[in-house]
């Protein structure tokens, strides 16, 4: 008598969801490396602690793609035709003993569990910059930053003891039956950091929404830029947990969670790349021609224009003056305040438009 065939909706929502989200997975660890590596060619002289964090990053998600990888060579080759096997956490302890790896064994025994634990890693990384970035531009003031650290900590520490308790369960039947709890926090709180980042940074920049045209587009492009990337790992990570939580007997929100460390990683990398276009812009702000243009100061009461002879002319809060002003003595010839003007500008880019470049 001959096997009854399988259920091809089980397999397409276990088996086939695996494969997809591996498959989408691998290509954005691509876009990662192209990242990385422009990041690095780009900004030689970068802090060394972004540095550090850019290769923290790179070498995480060079792991979580492998993990994936072994996972999906367990499942869909080496228990091939085994559909039992969709319920078990996939682990390569043999694979590690035949290379007599055997110290590492309890730590990447199981590549499902692992990438969990890689995938928080990666997600407190991004959480940690952007919180950093935030006590910067509030001035270096702990009270939205402190909560935003704690609630990623928090998230860590859920994603560290669910892939513990993963690794000692060995089936997500009896992970589920005990513990569906604690995946869902560890999935909400990253979801909770991610609307209280993007929240923070739109209104900050809403409310620097000031100066010239040029200067409100640059403004309006990082608004933009903001929402959606927070936008977007925010709604990556609310889908996965509602899959988690409304079928956790397939694997969908399993195929979305190999997705969510890519996301984490490429949102910091596009980050700190888009940098060379802010400039652009602020450089285009700077030489901006015509009568009106202004060079604006995020946090001076009066702006300066440029004079007939390279001086400037105090405005205070009027944008427009007379070409020909019948006070003649409101025009300065200074042409070394223009060195004091740049610096001034770049000085404040440390809690301004640079800084906020940085945050998003």
């Amino acid at each position: 008598m001959s096997a009854m065939p399988p259920n091809l909706s089980n397999i397409q929502s276990t088996y086939g969801a695996l494969l997809l989200g591996s498959l989408v997975a691998c290509g954005l660890s691509g876009l990662v490396i192209v990242q990385s590596i422009a990041y690095f060619m780009i900004y030689p002289k970068d802090p060394m602690s972004i540095k550090l964090t850019v290769t923290a990053i790179w070498v995480l998600d060079t792991a979580h793609t492998c993990l994936v990888m072994a996972s999906m060579w367990n499942y869909l080759i080496q228990h091939f035709g085994d559909e039992t096997y969709i319920d078990f956490i996939p682990w390569y302890d043999h694979f590690l003993r035949n290379m007599g790896i055997e110290l590492i064994i309890f730590v990447i025994d199981r590549t499902i569990a692992a990438s969990i634990a890689v995938t928080a890693l990666t997600t407190f990384l991004v959480h940690c910059f952007l919180a950093q970035r935030i006590y910067i531009l509030l001035q270096y003031s702990w009270k939205i930053a402190g909560p935003i650290m704690i609630l990623a900590a928090t998230r860590l520490v859920a994603a560290v003891v669910t892939t513990a308790e993963m690794a000692r369960d060995m089936q997500f039947s009896t992970f589920t039956a005990h513990f569906l709890w604690l995946f869902t926090l560890g999935l909400a709180l990253s979801s909770v950091v991610d609307l209280m980042i993007t929240m923070i940074l739109c209104y900050y920049l809403c409310n620097n929404r000031k100066g010239t045209v040029s200067m409100v587009s640059v403004v309006d492009s990082l608004i933009l830029y903001t929402f959606e990337t927070g936008a977007l790992t925010c709604f990556a990570t609310i889908i996965s947990m509602v899959f988690w939580v409304a079928m956790p007997s397939n694997r969908v929100f399993l195929s979305l969670h190999f997705v969510i460390s890519k996301l984490y990683a490429n949102s910091l990398l596009s980050t700190l790349n888009m940098r060379v276009q802010l400039r652009r812009g602020r450089d285009s702000i700077l030489e901006e021609p015509g009568e009106h243009s202004l060079v604006i100061f995020p946090r001076s009461s009066t702006s300066r224009r440029r004079g007939p002879r390279g001086g400037f002319r105090d405005i205070g809060s009027a944008y427009s003056m007379p070409k020909n002003s019948d006070v003649p003595n409101m025009v300065v010839s200074m042409p070394h305040m223009e060195i004091g003007v740049h610096r001034s500008i770049e000085k404040d880019e440390d809690y301004g438009l640079h800084a906020v470049a940085l945050s998003v």
